[in-house]
């Protein structure tokens, strides 16, 4: 079975991971698996796609293992510049904070006015081969009017996916991996990394 560090600090993402990967026979490992504990790299990049790049770069040549590493975000249309890369840093403090400050800024908009969707970047980088493969994948849906189900993290308490009717937090992790943004991006990696066995 090959191995593969996920970079993040986010178990939920590293979960995911698992759940889709391990099925092609690779074993994801997560920072804290490996004993990493340094500090993350600054994204400074200009898109989801260059932060990927830059995080699966730098914890490649940090460990010297093959890596993953993902730059996703929540794209909402009545809120042009507001998330997206700064999904995570859009306010300080937890997933429930952020989710009520979102609530609070569409107020009371009908549903046509909160569509949104998520956007999923994701990079491979092995630092022994040199090779290097981004895949992505997106979700669309809307913005629920309250948060709804206590599976997932994030914003999936209120994303309310297209032709679904319930949020991610709702469907529970199998079948969010089905549909989710970093399933898609996921399974076009799974289809690459075979390739590399």
């Amino acid at each position: 079975m090959k191995k593969i560090l996920f970079a993040t600090k986010q178990k939920g993402k590293v979960n995911e991971a698992r759940l889709l990967l391990e099925k092609y026979g690779f074993q994801v490992l997560s920072l804290e698996d490996v004993g990493f504990f340094g500090p993350e790299p600054k994204e400074t990049g200009v898109n989801f796609k260059d932060n990927a790049l830059l995080k699966a770069k730098y914890y490649g040549l940090q460990t010297n293992l093959a890596v993953l590493a993902d730059d996703s975000g929540l794209v909402v249309d009545a809120l042009p510049g507001k998330l997206g890369l700064k999904s995570k840093r859009f306010l300080s403090g937890s997933d429930e904070d952020r989710n009520k400050k979102l609530l609070k800024l569409l107020g009371k908009f009908p549903d046509k006015k909160r569509t949104a969707r998520f956007i999923a970047f994701l990079a491979f980088y092995d630092p022994l081969s040199g090779i290097v493969k981004v895949t992505s994948g997106v979700c669309e849906g809307i913005i629920g009017t309250k948060m709804q189900g206590k599976a997932g993290f994030g914003y999936d308490p209120l994303f309310v996916v297209k032709g679904r009717g319930k949020t991610f937090a709702q469907l529970g992790l199998e079948e969010k991996n089905k549909l989710s943004h970093r399933a898609k991006a996921l399974e076009k990696m799974a289809l690459f990394l075979k390739t590399l066995k």
